[in-house]
């Protein structure tokens, strides 16, 4: 079972956008209950610059209302199936 929220608001104090919890042991946290059960949190406020594709998608999913030009090119140059979903989203709008 995967879990996967979106904040736009710092829960934690830390700088990663990226965060996966898992069930361990309180007093051995080397014992992992399960590998099949995560949650990941993911800090939209966090992400800078998208350098993956997996970031790009992060971005265009946050900014993707206020994309144009030639920043929409970068992304797309970067992962190329960002010109789909922002022709899909231009065309809903």
């Amino acid at each position: 079972v995967y879990s996967i929220s979106f904040l736009d608001f710092d829960l934690f104090k830390i700088n990663k956008y990226h965060s996966v919890f898992q069930l361990r042991e309180k007093d051995n946290p080397e014992i992992l209950l399960t590998k099949d059960l995560e949650f990941h949190i993911i800090n939209l406020n966090k992400l800078i610059k998208p350098d993956s594709e997996f970031e790009s998608w992060l971005y265009a999913l946050k900014n993707g209302h206020l994309l144009e030009g030639e920043e929409m090119s970068t992304l797309v140059k970067k992962n190329p199936k960002l010109k789909k979903v922002f022709k899909e989203y231009k065309d809903y709008t």
